[in-house]
């Protein structure tokens, strides 16, 4: 019997060994270089954006001996198309080689899943997990990279790692806090924090680029999903009555108001207040109201023009209350507020 114990007692320390490389975010920076020298969370649409992540791991225990590998991910707005504009991601580290070392890392492919979350995709499951962090709109994806060489740790080891992003911000004038993570392929997000981490940047802001500003950061009275889309997809626009203080939320009915814009300069206007732009409320204990609509459609475009712009309020009734952009910058104290303007949604028209 004594025996049997010993043996049970071996196994589990062994396992303890194993698993106890606990992995650390010490650093992140978003800053980009400006014209005047200096470094600002910002940078023009169009250009190539550098991030930089470092951290360490810290071994308690023996690590198995065969290779296993660093995962990283990045939080950031779909108007980015990260993927499709190919990244750059390249890591050095004390373990691998000399620290002065670039080795490349690798998207991780959707056929590969985390090692304790079988059945998501990689990005999938850092949205199940973390969600979007601490922004307010949903427009944003995960992309999970592997790094191309494996490494094993040992006992009293303690490596140091440092990621570096580079990557297309596109055209999209925004503001959003950018998420990254770290951990390993053996670990493939436990339950136990210390063998991940995942932190969320300060705004980051891209500008001097097209289309209305977006800001995934602040609560607004008004949400648009998808971010990006054309006259021929389904797009729900929402209003957000718990963004701030306001008299419409407390009516219960709430109307969609909107012009159309297209490129042979015409308007198509849906200004009625009826059933066909009383907006839907989510659930009797929500203050946040929503329209879906097929934007060709809803608007009577004809065939060969082109929505390129909708602007758009949401109204009481009666058409007493209105909120709009005026009002949604009055709430959230904007400067230079343009009278009575609307809220606006450029379509792609891709």
């Amino acid at each position: 019997m004594k025996r049997i114990y010993k043996i049970i007692f071996a196994v589990v320390a062994v396992c303890i060994a194993v698993f106890a490389s606990c992995i650390y975010l010490d650093s992140i920076d978003v800053k980009q270089p400006q014209g005047d020298g200096t470094m600002a969370a910002k940078i023009n649409a169009g250009e190539i954006a550098t991030f930089v992540m470092n951290g360490h791991i810290e071994v308690a225990g023996d690590q198995v001996q065969y290779d296993d590998r660093l995962i990283f991910a990045i939080l950031v707005p779909k108007a980015w198309k990260l993927l499709e504009n190919n990244p750059q991601v390249t890591y050095r580290t004390t373990v691998l080689e000399t620290w002065e070392t670039v080795s490349t890392m690798s998207p991780i492919p959707d056929t590969q899943s985390p090692k304790n979350m079988q059945g998501y995709t990689w990005p999938d499951a850092l949205m199940e997990r973390f969600g979007v962090g601490t922004n307010v709109l949903n427009d944003m994806e995960w992309v999970a990279f592997k790094s191309d060489k494996g490494y094993h740790l040992n006992n009293g080891d303690k490596p140091y790692f440092e990621v570096t992003v580079k990557c297309y911000v596109g055209m999209q004038n925004l503001r959003a806090r950018l998420g990254f993570f770290i951990n390993r392929d053996d670990d493939g997000l436990s339950q136990d924090d210390r063998y991940f981490k995942a932190s969320f940047s300060d705004p980051f802001t891209v500008e001097n680029g097209t289309g209305t500003y977006i800001d995934f950061c602040t609560y607004h009275y008004n949400a648009v999903e998808p971010l990006e889309s054309n006259q021929n997809d389904f797009i729900t626009f929402s209003f957000i009555g718990s963004a701030h203080i306001n008299d419409l939320s407390a009516t219960g009915e709430v109307y969609f108001n909107a012009v159309a814009h297209t490129d042979a300069g015409n308007t198509y206007e849906v200004m009625a207040r009826d059933a066909s732009t009383l907006m839907k409320r989510e659930n009797s204990y929500s203050s946040t109201y929503k329209k879906t609509i097929w934007p060709a459609g809803y608007f009577g475009v004809p065939e060969g023009e082109t929505i390129t712009k909708i602007e758009y309020q949401f109204v009481n009734a009666d058409g007493t209350i209105v909120i709009n952009k005026t009002a949604d910058d009055i709430a959230g104290d904007e400067p230079e507020i343009i009278e009575n303007q609307m809220f606006g949604f450029e379509t792609t028209n891709e």
